[in-house]
């Protein structure tokens, strides 16, 4: 199965050199670089490519009603396709680049959306228009994300593994947006079953690894740095306040993490040998 971020190139070019004609490249118009259609436009030529060699299709990051579009029109044609969001397209908006203080924090690719994208996604997520919630976790520290200026040369991406399930817990389930049930599909169990990991990974089951995240969804939170393990030097979410904490992570019968503390021998990985995809 191919992995495909979609954003097309054409379209992106076109943005970013019609706003440094205007003298008006920086980061606060980085989500005008990199519209909307521009991910619509992708995923349909994507999708066509995938169509035409016959092989089911992922779309990684996808941030707004364009792309699911595109993904619902395939599947209408017999298609084997499936759909990722991000924590930051569920939890945040383009209005973040309005902020004086270090607006580059919110620089990813694709970008932030308008705020009504945000239900969009959760629905899409709820409906099973989207199989997955998953992070690309880049570490960059603050001088590396303001170390360019222009919508072309922003440093994309940001820390996100210890938030996602918390994030995705409190605003998901609490909220009613997702049901406990779902909020471990999209987690767990789908990435492990597309990604040819299940049911080594993905479910607890005899024969296979005791993975086990004990979460407290009653815990409340609030998100701060200086209580992450990156080596960013800067949080995303700071200050967000959130109900739901895991407690206690489990990997293969060994507690690698209990109340916030790593335990974890350097070198105790395994390669998971995945298999070819299967429907």
């Amino acid at each position: 199965m191919v992995n495909i971020h979609c954003e097309d190139q054409c379209c992106i070019s076109y943005m970013t050199q019609k706003l440094e004609e205007e003298n008006n490249s920086n980061v606060r118009t980085f989500p005008d670089s990199r519209p909307r259609i521009s991910e619509g436009l992708a995923a349909r030529r994507a999708l066509w490519m995938a169509h035409v060699a016959d092989v089911p299709a992922y779309l990684v990051h996808l941030s707004c009603q364009e792309g699911l579009d595109a993904l619902n029109d395939a599947r209408g044609r017999g298609q084997t396709c499936y759909g990722e969001t991000r924590p930051i397209y569920l939890h945040l908006s383009r209005e973040r680049f309005n902020e004086e203080v270090d607006p580059e924090r919110y620089v990813g690719w694709p970008p932030l959306r308008e705020a009504d994208q945000m239900e969009v996604m959760w629905q899409a997520l709820d409906s099973n228009v989207l199989q997955t919630v998953a992070t690309d976790h880049v570490g960059w520290n603050m001088k590396q994300k303001k170390a360019s200026v222009t919508v072309d040369e922003l440093l994309p991406g940001m820390s996100n593994l210890e938030t996602v399930l918390p994030m995705l817990y409190s605003e998901g389930v609490r909220e009613g947006r997702l049901s406990p049930h779902r909020y471990v599909d999209v987690s767990a169990t789908q990435p492990a079953k597309l990604m040819g990991m299940y049911p080594q990974k993905g479910t607890i089951a005899v024969g296979s690894d005791a993975d086990v995240t004990v979460f407290d969804p009653d815990k409340p939170v609030t998100i701060r740095q200086r209580d992450m393990h990156s080596k960013q030097d800067w949080e995303l979410h700071e200050g967000f306040e959130v109900t739901g904490w895991p407690t206690m992570t489990i990997s293969r019968g060994d507690i690698i993490v209990e109340n916030g503390k790593v335990n974890a021998e350097p070198g105790r990985g395994k390669l998971v040998k995945r298999r070819t995809y299967t429907s």
